[in-house]
């Protein structure tokens, strides 16, 4: 299947291995939505940083979501029959904004006790 715009859009993508969209949003999205990722990892993780929260544990987000993140990032790879590795398609980059978003979104439901 073809995109009209692949016709007639000009502009040329910055590198023939970059994907033509957002990484880090698009693994969050997956993160959330899948179901059995969700289930098996997210919420999980999730309850569990609510729980340190409310224990009034001192934490650092993102070394807590990492490993998450770091399975989220394979099984996303394996799901979508990606043509490369996950280590190669994310960047240190993606993983940074992936926690900055999820502590950015989370963090709030975490406070409000949603977990």
């Amino acid at each position: 299947m073809v995109k009209i715009n692949e016709f007639f859009d000009q502009h040329e993508q910055k590198s023939p291995t970059e994907m033509p969209w957002n990484m880090s949003e698009d693994l969050i999205v997956f993160m959330r939505n899948d179901p059995m990722f969700y289930r098996k990892e997210y919420y999980p993780t999730m309850t569990r940083l609510s729980d340190s929260f409310r224990a009034g544990k001192q934490f650092d987000f993102a070394k807590e979501v990492m490993p998450m993140v770091d399975k989220a990032k394979n099984q996303y790879c394996k799901k979508f029959r990606m043509p490369k590795s996950a280590d190669s398609l994310f960047t240190e980059q993606d993983d940074e904004t992936v926690c900055e978003k999820l502590r950015d979104e989370e963090f709030e439901r975490i406070k409000q006790g949603d977990y």
